[in-house]
């Protein structure tokens, strides 16, 4: 408790690590983002196009693709040769590909259509257990799950309400909604959906039945091995909750007026502080668009447009936002509103990230000093570089993001220098620590410092 304790004492102040800025992927593409978790060169853009260079050569795979607007591209963590796409269809609302997406199947059994077509408008993996999760927009809304792979799926219920965007705390279990009106949650694969939206923006009151009607929520994060949630609330802004949803407060003292939040909020695994939101800028009334970025949890957003085209913000509107924490990058794909002409591109912001800092000066150069490990990310080892000024007492421990201590490392008096030590990434029982976000503590005397690093198994 002692540790983490001062872990939270030492992340008061956080300052941006590089400025961070836009870099053009490539031009003429739009849609949803998917980032290949086992591999960030492989990036999949509406499923069908695809590149596996981290964007230098692209190619497109839609043989019997049959959406014509995709909403959600799921890659399976598990087997990232399986990809799952929902979206409008005429004949059908769910594909799947199981060859890293040359070829497409429809994979919508079950499924039932309205009047018009398909509409799945959003799905989430429960990878740890193999279920998917889709919620669809036609009629009065449905959700659906299926056991085997998207080949069929159940009608959980006509819940009433349209999901928009869906997660699942990979942990738990437990499934999160977006809907058109507020945020709902099922902690029992599906089968009751409780509404969890006290605090969220009032759309309405039913005058017949007295039911609070709350503002559309556009999309969901959350933060991993936490309580904490986001919801970007269309027109309204973003709200946080750190009780899973009990209650939600606003988070918008310090964003601009205007802002639409209609393009999704995505929150890093790397520093629980970050979250990025995109907007849509309209030049009629004036909205500005483009990417806001918070490195404290929400308190205060700043604009992260440096390297997009000079264009008015109102001309600036972001389609999709989507982060790889494997490399630590975020991408985007924006829609740019030039005088004669309207252009669409896919972009990426790296490094996006921040450095927590220590409001002293030994902090920037010190006599004392624990350095980054390196790899981070990491798989299967690390290596961790300290330096002492004098002959010390030396502790070096490894603390996962509760604070319990994995693993100590060192324990002994060490003379002045400098010096490493390698982490296999097991715990003191001998087993693997899995992945997440993970803490070095160095203290000397009474100097201690912490770094952040990141498994990913």
């Amino acid at each position: 408790m002692k540790s983490l304790i001062l872990f939270l004492s030492l992340i008061s102040s956080v300052v941006l690590a590089q400025q961070p800025q836009w870099m053009l992927v490539r031009e003429n593409i739009i849609g949803v983002i998917a980032v290949d978790p086992t591999n960030s060169s492989i990036i999949y853009i509406n499923g069908v196009h695809k590149t596996t260079d981290g964007g230098l050569t692209w190619q497109v795979n839609s043989q019997g693709f049959g959406l014509f607007r995709p909403y959600d591209v799921i890659v399976d963590p598990n087997n990232p040769q399986v990809i799952y796409v929902c979206g409008d269809g005429l004949r059908m609302g769910v594909v799947k590909s199981c060859d890293d997406g040359l070829t497409w199947t429809k994979s919508d059994t079950g499924i039932v259509p309205d009047h018009h077509d398909y509409t799945v408008r959003a799905m989430a993996l429960d990878a740890k257990r193999n279920i998917l999760y889709a919620g669809d927009l036609s009629g009065g809304g449905g959700m659906y799950r299926s056991l085997d792979g998207a080949a069929h799926w159940e009608l959980l219920s006509t819940s009433g309400f349209n999901a928009i965007d869906m997660l699942v705390d990979q942990e738990q279990g437990t499934v999160y909604v977006a809907t058109y009106q507020g945020v709902r949650k099922s902690e029992d694969q599906g089968k009751i959906w409780n509404l969890i939206s006290t605090g969220l923006p009032i759309a309405s009151i039913n005058p017949f039945t007295g039911d609070t009607l709350y503002a559309i929520v556009w999309s969901i994060a959350k933060i991993k091995q936490s309580k904490t949630l986001y919801a970007a609330v269309r027109d309204n802004g973003i709200y946080k909750s750190y009780n899973m949803g009990k209650n939600w407060f606003s988070m918008n003292d310090s964003l601009t007026q205007g802002v639409t939040v209609r393009s999704g909020i995505v929150a890093s695994e790397i520093d629980t502080n970050v979250v990025y939101i995109g907007n849509w800028g309209d030049a009629l009334v004036n909205i500005s668009g483009g990417v806001l970025s918070s490195v404290d949890g929400g308190k205060n957003w700043k604009r992260v447009n440096t390297g997009l085209p000079s264009l008015p913000l109102n001309r600036i509107s972001v389609f999709n936002l989507a982060i790889n924490n494997a490399s630590n990058t975020l991408y985007g794909t924006f829609g740019l509103l030039y005088p004669d002409s309207e252009r669409y591109s896919l972009y990426k912001l790296n490094p996006a990230t921040i450095t927590t800092v220590k409001e002293r000066k030994e902090f920037f150069i010190s006599d004392y000093d624990l350095f980054q490990n390196y790899p981070n990310p990491f798989n299967s080892e690390t290596q961790i570089r300290y330096r002492i000024k004098n002959r010390s007492f030396v502790k070096l421990s490894i603390y996962d993001i509760t604070g319990k201590e994995v693993i100590e490392l060192l324990s002994s008096f060490q003379s002045p220098g400098e010096y490493h030590i390698n982490w296999n990434g097991k715990h003191k029982n001998g087993g693997n620590a899995p992945s997440g976000i993970y803490f070095i503590q160095l203290e000397a005397k009474s100097f201690t410092q912490i770094r952040k690093m990141l498994i990913i198994r």
